[in-house]
């Protein structure tokens, strides 16, 4: 055999998830490169073990006793390669190693004097295993492997060294790490305690030590845990203690960070400090400056979040062009450099150009991120910036064509799924946006092309009846067509195509009604003229027209008598008609066949049912029934009292005038006649009908059938 170039090392445990996956990914590079794969147990019970034997050179038992730094030393007293390269069972290396094969075959004169590497550890956010939506940062996991080469640390184990000159990036080298995806609360929660109570006992033991009150800040359960951390090291570090050259920005970082969410004043304090005692940090100059950035914006302002953004991206720029020590990275968590960070930056700057008036500018910074690339979870600030920028400048280049492309193509990713929905949700936001935060909001689309959102928007901005009619017709799904865009077509008088009742599902046809409800000038009006357009000749218009009456009766406040009457003239029809066409007339003739109708249904027959035994003079029978429906549905509340004091009173009604008299009749009549001289806003006829003895005759005296008497 040849000579072994490289000893992979692991330690596992009840990893039958994913070890497997871990060994098969690490095969490429043991086949080009000499290798041994050493392998400790720490207590398996799951058949990880099984597995281990299957691949590993060299498997064997640890007792595990809380200390990781002793395991991971166990593994390394076992190999014999000239690099030791450290790998957990949830990790999978990337295809594209050859920056590691050639650094360890064929390595420079330069990596030639380094005696350790940094590899990057992508983490993957959940169980999509999306890489573009993955963050990462650089691990020391690389070693030469000498004598004196161990680990440190019960936890958060870490190779003990003092040089950090001889440290090489091979950040092209990536590990993808899914272990985070798949942690239940109650795992995370149990690692976190685990975390915490060996970072305090080795606390206990090196209560100065930098880089132990880093990572505890960092595994802090609570804001008062990681605050606690933070004031040991800041005193610490006021006393000019040693070794806070590289924690020094970290502790920093994560100061200011939690300083702003809590809104404390000692944020630009903190950050001074970090700018004068540990300028030259990538720490300081990218993860300080993106949270200063941030801190800014909240506060708005505007000057000051602009100089943090260049800051970052220039501290960006050195990273990019490996212009920072390697060196600087060891047993450091950076978090600026993701692509979330990156656009997250990018979507303050260009707010704070906005609010500066340096539209042009803002423009060139949205460049960064174009909308194909974006993460689902920026799109919609990206969109609402677009459309304040539209009214200033020109934006079509960093809109139309993304924007054409992601609504019309098949999604390939998660994240491609999720950015097409927040495209069409963002969108959609842009039609119901006030006037006075953005002007119009929606002529950003008018160029778009496609089969919603343009034609959505060329509706709004049309005048011409006829022609909005002839936009309508050519739009084939209207499922995502924004409301106030049917709103405009109501008012304009312009009956929906055919299309609209056969891609509109019934439920969000009711966020549509409710839109119509609140916005229409004279919603009781236009709707029942509207509805006219539709008869309910099949079962899509007759549910279309009984939502339209439904949607009136849960937006009315049952308040204004000659209202709530005109609204049950609608409502009645069109729920008899509903039910009829819903259901065949057999279900009726079986006994108690309202027990299997949706609960939404039941509610319908038991309101139509009542009505029916109003008009057949069974009076008990129908507020029993309205009982029910209110049992059934308690959102229709106002409604049902009202249908409730409605038949009270009509029973009273009909009960008075089984009992009215010639005399009565002949009194109500001149009554009648009296107040027809006088226009119905005259003081004298409100006073009138306030009195009791009207009251009493009102029955009788507005009866339409009174004259026939």
């Amino acid at each position: 055999m040849s000579e072994i170039v490289l000893s992979i090392g692991m330690i596992v445990k009840n990893e039958i998830r994913c070890l497997e996956k871990c060994l098969i990914a690490l095969e490429p590079l043991r086949q080009a490169v000499p290798s041994e794969l050493v392998i400790a147990d720490t207590g398996s019970t799951d058949g990880t073990r099984e597995v281990a034997a299957r691949y590993a050179d060299q498997l064997f038992d640890f007792a595990w006793n809380d200390d990781f730094a002793e395991a991971r030393n166990a593994v390394l007293s076992k190999c014999s390669g000239q690099w030791y390269l450290s790998v957990d069972a949830d990790e999978y290396l990337d295809k594209e190693f050859d920056t590691l094969v050639k650094f360890l075959l064929h390595p420079t004169d330069n990596e030639k004097r380094a005696d350790f590497g940094l590899i990057t550890i992508a983490n993957y956010r959940d169980q999509a295993l999306e890489k573009d939506a993955a963050t990462s940062f650089l691990a020391l996991r690389l070693a030469r492997r000498t004598a004196e080469l161990r680990y440190i640390g019960k936890i958060h184990e870490h190779f003990q060294h003092k040089d950090y000159s001889g440290v090489l990036n091979l950040a092209p080298v990536v590990f993808w790490h899914d272990g985070y995806a798949y942690e239940t609360p109650e795992q995370r929660r149990k690692k976190e305690n685990r975390n915490m109570q060996l970072l305090k006992e080795e606390l206990g033991k090196y209560p100065t030590d930098s880089l132990l009150l880093v990572e505890a800040i960092e595994s802090g359960r609570n804001l008062d845990e990681k605050l606690k951390y933070i004031h040991m090291g800041m005193e610490l570090m006021r006393s000019n203690a040693p070794d806070w050259a590289l924690q020094g920005p970290s502790l920093l970082r994560y100061a200011v960070q939690i300083a702003s969410a809590m809104g404390s004043s000692d944020v630009t304090e903190w950050a001074n400090w970090a700018y004068t005692e540990y300028g030259d940090s990538p720490i300081t100059q990218i993860d300080l400056n993106a949270a200063m950035a941030q801190y800014y914006c909240r506060c708005r302002q505007w000057k000051q979040a602009l100089h943090a953004s260049d800051a970052y991206w220039e501290g960006i720029r050195k990273l990019d062009c490996n212009e920072f020590s390697a060196g600087i990275f060891v047993n450091v968590l950076m978090y600026g450099d993701s692509q979330s960070m990156r656009e997250t930056i990018a979507l303050l700057q260009a707010e704070a150009c906005y609010h500066l008036d340096r539209f042009d500018l803002a423009v060139e910074v949205l460049k960064k991120i174009p909308l194909h690339t974006l993460l689902a979870a920026h799109v919609g600030q990206f969109v609402t910036l677009l459309a304040k920028l539209a009214d200033k400048t020109s934006v079509d280049n960093l809109f139309i064509e993304d924007a054409r492309s992601i609504l019309g193509d098949d999604p390939a990713t998660q994240n491609a799924w999720r950015r097409r929905d927040e495209l069409r949700d963002a969108l959609h936001k842009l039609f119901l946006t006030p006037q006075h935060e953005i002007p119009n909001a929606h002529r950003i689309l008018l160029g778009l092309e496609d089969e919603v959102y343009g034609p959505a928007a060329q509706i709004m901005e049309e005048e011409c009846t006829k022609r909005c009619k002839q936009i309508a017709d050519t739009i084939p799904d209207w499922e995502f067509i924004p409301e106030p865009v049917i709103c405009k077509l109501v008012e304009s008088d312009v009956p929906l195509p055919s299309s609209f009742f056969e891609t509109v599902d019934f439920e969000p046809m009711q966020s549509i009604l409710y839109y119509l409800v609140n916005h229409l000038e004279r919603p009781l009006e236009q709707l029942h003229q509207f509805l006219n357009e539709y008869p309910a000749d099949d079962l899509t218009q007759a549910v279309w027209n009984f939502i339209c009456v439904r949607t009136l009766c849960q937006c009315s406040h049952w308040k204004n008598e000659d209202m709530s009457e005109e609204i049950l003239s609608l409502f009645y029809p069109a729920a008899r008609r509903y039910l009829e066409i819903k259901y065949p007339p057999a279900l009726w003739e079986v006994p108690a066949a309202h027990a299997i109708l949706p609960q939404a249904d039941r509610f319908i027959y038991f309101c139509v049912l009542a009505e029916e035994h109003l008009q057949n003079g069974f009076y008990e029978d129908g507020i029993q029934c309205l009982r029910t429906a209110l049992y059934i549905n308690t959102g229709m509340r106002k409604m049902i009292l009202f249908l409730i004091k409605r038949m009270e009173r009509i029973c009273e009604e009909r009960r008075m005038m089984s009992g009215v008299t010639p005399e009565l009749i002949r009194m109500a009549k001149q009554i009648r006649a009296i107040l027809a001289q006088y226009s119905e806003d005259d003081p004298t006829v409100f006073a009138l009908k306030q009195s009791e003895q009207y009251q009493k005759m009102k029955f009788l005296i507005e009866d339409p059938n009174l004259d026939a008497m």
